[in-house]
């Protein structure tokens, strides 16, 4: 019973302290995050959807952040009439990681159609206070703000030649280089690729009998990632039969799965004759 009374005791402060605060603000009531802006423009039987961060700065001067954070995530949300119903396609808390676009392809639905309106709402929630019985809150959909349509359209079919640069890593054992983006989609990649900033990244595993290289490609703004592994034949025990370089190009189909591009890169990396320390 001492428990109980105490934690009683707690609740009643936390209540008290929250009616200080609302007297102190000419009665305001807990708010739920600001809105952010919501944009999209339609691709070859798809949308892509971008907001910034307008949502991720909120504050509550009723609610303190020790009680319940002002900003949790984002809520994605399409339909195929303006007044719904709405099916939720996308969700983002601080608790993963946080993105500020998502292209939609309808892959619930059996893909999007072009020529056809969609509807998209963008609710940003807070995390509640359940000390308070407060449930978590949500903007509520403003149009033009967190509320738009958009109808996807078909890109032109000419793709002039494009090429790409990033951030390549060196490893130990050898390096990737010679970075270069492929069109095969003029709109989407103009939507997707042109003007982005890609890192490729290696690392190395092995079997202990031979090396592979995890390559990772990411897009350093929307935070997409696509992974391959090389196998130059690179053995761990090396003799002055197998010492030499390996060298090569890798490839990646269709990045991030968008339709706007493939990926080729050089490798090199060198056998050496004794083991690799």
């Amino acid at each position: 019973m001492a428990y109980m009374f105490v934690k009683d005791t707690n609740k009643l402060f936390v209540l008290h302290e929250l009616l200080r605060r609302m007297h102190a603000n000419n009665y305001q009531r807990p708010t739920p995050p600001p809105s952010a802006t919501l944009t999209g423009k339609g691709l070859n039987n798809a949308v892509r959807l971008q907001w910034n961060s307008v949502s991720e700065q909120a504050t509550d001067i009723i609610v303190p952040d020790s009680l319940g954070k002002p900003f949790k995530g984002y809520r994605l949300l399409r339909a195929q009439r303006k007044e719904g119903p709405y099916v939720e396609i996308g969700k983002w808390t601080t608790d993963s990681v946080l993105v500020h676009e998502f292209t939609d392809q309808g892959s619930d639905i059996g893909g999007l159609r072009n020529n056809v309106r969609y509807y998209y709402q963008l609710l940003s929630f807070d995390a509640g206070a359940p000390m308070l019985d407060l449930d978590p809150m949500e903007t509520a959909p403003t149009e033009g703000v967190n509320s738009i349509s958009v109808v996807p359209t078909t890109e032109p079919s000419n793709i002039a030649a494009s090429t790409g640069s990033g951030t390549l890593s060196d490893g130990t054992l050898g390096n990737i280089s010679a970075l270069q983006l492929l069109p095969t989609n003029a709109g989407n990649y103009a939507s997707f690729f042109s003007n982005r900033n890609f890192t490729m990244e290696m690392t190395t595993t092995s079997d202990g009998k031979e090396y592979f290289f995890p390559v990772t490609i990411k897009d350093t703004i929307s935070g997409r990632s696509q992974n391959i592994v090389i196998t130059p034949n690179l053995k761990v025990h090396g003799s002055s039969s197998t010492a030499g370089i390996k060298e090569g190009k890798g490839f990646i189909p269709n990045l991030f799965g968008l339709g706007g591009a493939d990926v080729e890169f050089q490798y090199r990396y060198e056998q050496l004759a004794d083991s690799f320390r």
